[in-house]
């Protein structure tokens, strides 16, 4: 967290103002997965040069799924649910398709916006703190 300290006729003055841009100049993206038992590995996701914009997109995602996920399911008892966010890679007709074939039961109703449900975010937040 960073002070700043500005008169009120200051507020929006440009040079006061230090801006961000959100998730356009992303450099990696890291994927792992909790349950009450264990953990994955962080993963390391590659980038898609195929992809429109060269960057993650359901291939991408595939690739985390058959290295991290397709082992470690098959290790837990029965009854475990994945739970993952609305994320356009997550909801991928091949990405359901791979869960479909592996008997990964998940939830598919998952609300729009929603990080407070996102056990995730907490585990981020207490990392970035």
């Amino acid at each position: 967290m960073e002070w700043v300290f500005r008169t009120v006729n200051q507020k929006w003055d440009k040079e006061m103002i230090q801006t961000y841009n959100c998730h356009k100049n992303m450099k990696v993206m890291v994927w792992g997965c909790f349950w009450d038992t264990g953990r994955t590995s962080l993963y390391i996701m590659d980038h898609d040069f195929e992809s429109k914009k060269h960057g993650y997109s359901a291939n991408s995602y595939l690739e985390v799924l058959d290295a991290e996920v397709a082992p470690e399911y098959a290790s837990l008892d029965p009854g475990y649910i994945f739970i993952q966010d609305n994320a356009s890679i997550h909801t991928a007709h091949t990405v359901c398709d791979w869960f479909s074939d592996y008997g990964i039961a998940r939830i598919t109703d998952w609300p729009p916006y929603s990080p407070d449900l996102n056990p995730i975010e907490h585990i981020w937040w207490e990392l970035k703190t």
